[in-house]
């Protein structure tokens, strides 16, 4: 197999490398020692899909991440980790000595033209010395072009691969996820105001970001005369309120680009009900009347149920708001969804 050029980089919570910014300048060490391999390649033969590591008294590990296609080109190199069953969120690298690697806006890994037919990439990994029983997943797939961190499907190029850090029993208990007092502010003719929220990792977009964050975003806030404070799906949202020179290219891409549709219902519950809730409750939710991608007229202290456009399902709270249509109007909510 052709040895390519490859990217160096420790992560886990932390990435460090010693390069520059486009991906070619380290290569594989030829007297490196490996405690995992995986290999994909186009036609699947000698596949190595799934490596596995116990970990003890070794925290720094190395591992090979290789894939070959002949045929057709890979663009980009997702990569998710999910810690203890919390749920899958992108890697994030962390660089030392000002060395930058070639970044796509979503936080992929630009496959330049020299890997867009193999990489040959080596990791050294950092293992996390504070867990006893559970499990690490890091998972690693090409795509043909924009992808999705949260759908692995999407423009998918060669299979999926992993690679587990394995501790004490393996266990791995139900998760969920929680974003507190987080702020959504109205929008704004420019789609300069943080209007939309990720249920992935609970950060906020505004539109002017464009189509390579539009797979993040889940539902915005949205002031209107009539059915005053409300949230939207992004599928549902009105973006024809964006009419500033620029966003209307803008508004096109994402919309060709695909949108989520988060459905919501109104509950009678209350914050001790929110404050109290665990994953089970959340897998038990009965999601037949989540029938709408927007709910209106909502009040501070409403609880509302939902299902995200990858069937997770959560409640929100909502702590505080400010009705005006200005851009100093915001609603603030704590959100509970599945990992």
């Amino acid at each position: 197999m052709k040895n390519l050029k490859a990217l160096l980089l420790i992560f886990a919570f932390a990435f460090s490398l010693a390069s520059c910014d486009n991906n070619d300048e380290l290569i594989v060490n030829p007297t490196s020692e490996f405690d995992a391999e995986i290999l994909v390649t186009e036609d699947g033969i000698d596949n190595k899909l799934n490596a596995s590591i116990d970990i003890s008294n070794k925290h720094n590990l190395k591992v090979r991440v290789t894939y070959t296609s002949e045929d057709e080109a890979m663009r980009r190199l997702y990569i998710t980790v999910d810690t203890l069953g919390r749920g899958a969120a992108p890697f994030k690298l962390v660089l030392k000595d000002g060395t930058k690697v070639d970044l796509k806006g979503d936080g992929s890994i630009d496959l330049e033209s020299k890997y867009k037919r193999g990489f040959d990439f080596e990791f050294d990994i950092i293992a996390p010395n504070d867990i006893t029983d559970g499990t690490v997943v890091y998972k690693f797939w090409t795509t043909s072009g924009k992808g999705d961190f949260r759908d692995d499907t999407k423009r998918q190029k060669l299979e999926v691969s992993t690679i587990t850090l394995n501790y004490g029993n393996k266990t791995v208990a139900s998760q969920m996820k929680s974003f507190t007092a987080t702020q959504l502010f109205a929008p704004r003719a420019d789609g300069k105001s943080k209007t939309f929220i990720s249920l992935f990792d609970g950060k906020t977009y505004q539109i002017n970001e464009g189509v390579e964050f539009a797979d993040l975003w889940d539902f915005g806030f949205f002031y209107g005369t009539t059915n005053q404070t409300s949230l939207f799906s992004v599928n549902a949202y009105p973006l024809n309120i964006f009419k500033e020179d620029g966003m209307l290219d803008v508004i096109k891409s994402i919309k060709a680009e695909g949108v989520h549709k988060t459905k919501f219902a109104l509950t009678s519950k209350d914050k001790a009900f929110f404050d109290s809730l665990t994953p089970d409750d959340l897998a038990n939710i009965n999601t037949t009347d989540i029938t709408s991608e927007s709910i209106k007229n909502i009040e501070i202290g409403n609880v509302i149920e939902f299902v995200d456009d990858y069937g997770k399902k959560g409640f929100i709270y909502v702590v505080d708001m400010k009705k005006t249509y200005n851009s100093d109007g915001f609603i603030k909510i704590d959100v509970k969804i599945q990992a």
